[in-house]
């Protein structure tokens, strides 16, 4: 009879535990005249009529405190350094480039980048010509978590 009250104790623990702590996004690239407000993170383009082959998979891990986002390009221009922003909804780093991603002989490139969790929303910029103008690419829409 104890083990049984046991059992049940074990089950309700398992019950509360937290639904989901990880949350996942695959998301195409549009641009090239693509803008958005540093902080919310909201969209205020000027042209996404296009999609940079290739994507952003945007992970957030709320029990590590940790977000992160896998950029991933294909067919660019090849050995190429593009600048990446890496922003959250905060806006505390709008204008911070957070890692180079850099094309290989064949135009495919990835850069995977890693923080601290500090707002609830998160977007990714590509600037393909100059720093922190257009044309540039970002992910289709914001990463809410």
């Amino acid at each position: 009879m104890a083990a049984v009250g046991l059992v049940a104790a074990a089950g309700l623990t398992f019950a509360a535990t937290p639904a989901q702590a990880v949350t996942v996004d695959k998301q195409t690239l549009v641009g090239p005249y693509t803008n958005i407000t540093s902080v919310g993170l909201e969209p205020a383009d000027i042209d996404i009529s296009e999609t940079l082959a290739g994507f952003a998979l945007f992970k957030a891990d709320t029990t590590k405190n940790t977000l992160s986002v896998a950029v991933n390009i294909r067919g660019a221009e090849p050995n190429t350094e593009y600048p990446v922003r890496f922003l959250q909804s905060n806006g505390d780093d709008c204008f911070i480039i957070d890692g180079t991603l850099t094309t290989r002989a064949n135009g495919n490139g990835s850069l995977r980048l890693s923080e601290p969790i500090t707002g609830t929303a998160a977007q990714v910029i590509i600037d393909t010509s100059e720093l922190f103008g257009l044309p540039s690419y970002r992910a289709s829409q914001a990463f809410v978590f």
